[in-house]
């Protein structure tokens, strides 16, 4: 459930920093006013990892807001209206004019400091071409992650259970 929407200025300056060879994940650097978050865009998401680098070189995420902010969930930016947008005025539906195809993977899952892009209910899963979130999360306890287990109806690898209980 949202608690709170808030704006957040998003003064994003990503730099990319090639961690191996141009066929390897990339570290991002997101730097806000109120300090830097680290993120990898993995080889495995490879369409998604080229798309957030183009519009990172294109300059795209410069002056967008954080406009969705959902307590121990996450928080979304990347809305190209924010960049512009009047007081009082709802955001998220803005889009960049093409969709991601889906590149799910079990190894890779939602835990909390993921960035991820975001997409809505459409039934081939296909993220937005430029709203990502980041990941809030929360750490969870044996039976906190069993009650989660319990509520989804696919199997976790002992990766997922260790990385929702340590983070």
């Amino acid at each position: 459930m949202m608690k709170n929407i808030r704006l957040l200025f998003l003064l994003l300056i990503v730099n990319q920093s090639l961690i191996a060879q141009s066929k390897k994940d990339y570290l991002v650097t997101i730097t806000t006013p109120w300090g830097d978050m680290h993120a990898l865009l993995y080889n495995e998401t490879p369409q998604h990892k080229a798309n957030f680098l183009k519009l990172v070189d294109n300059k795209f995420y410069d002056g967008l807001l954080f406009h969705r902010i959902i307590n121990l969930f996450m928080i979304q930016g990347g809305d190209p209206t924010s960049r512009t947008v009047t007081a009082g005025v709802l955001l998220g539906n803005g889009e960049n004019g093409y969709a991601i195809p889906a590149e799910i993977t079990p190894e890779l899952f939602h835990k909390k400091g993921t960035l991820a892009a975001a997409r809505d209910n459409n039934p081939a899963k296909a993220s937005s071409g430029c709203q990502f979130y980041v990941v809030q999360g929360q750490i969870w306890n044996d039976i906190t992650l069993k009650q989660q287990m319990a509520r989804t109806l696919y199997y976790w690898t002992y990766r997922q259970k260790n990385g929702f209980k340590n983070g």
